[in-house]
């Protein structure tokens, strides 16, 4: 059983991009795509996926950080909302970074907005396993989930 209140404040969720393209996209360039497409877009974009947050969580989501390997270059950003597909209408102004070419019809996607650079430094976060973030998203792990 989920035990609700430890996570009061919210969840945030943890994507650790990797290089794309066969390499021509470091995972770098890959998250700064989305912080120069919120930057030109009035703050907001459109992050989609195949696989969506774990069931339990997805009401939880209240931030998506989207970091490199070793927490080095990493984004956080505030989520306005998120659905699967078209089951909810996504809020104005929010689109997908032309470079993805791939629009939210069958993916999960997250409305974000209040873009911020950060770096990911040891004890920063703890991931709801009880790991280090650093340690959860240095092995295979992309998508961690993290209490705010």
């Amino acid at each position: 059983m989920l035990n609700i209140e430890q996570y009061e404040n919210g969840m945030g969720l943890v994507y650790k991009f990797g290089e794309r393209f066969d390499g021509e996209l470091s995972a770098r360039e890959g998250i700064n795509i989305y912080a120069l497409h919120a930057k030109e877009h009035d703050g907001k974009v459109l992050l989609t996926m195949e696989r969506g947050p774990r069931k339990e969580y997805r009401h939880m989501i209240k931030k998506i950080i989207l970091t490199v390997k070793d927490g080095s270059y990493a984004i956080i950003a505030d989520v306005e909302d998120t659905s699967k597909g078209t089951k909810m209408p996504i809020p104005d102004g929010y689109t997908v970074p032309s470079i993805w070419e791939k629009e939210p019809e069958n993916m999960y996607w997250f409305a974000l907005y209040n873009l911020e650079r950060i770096k990911i430094e040891p004890g920063t976060y703890t991931s709801v396993t009880g790991k280090d973030l650093l340690q959860s998203i240095a092995g295979n792990a992309y998508m961690v989930y993290v209490p705010l």
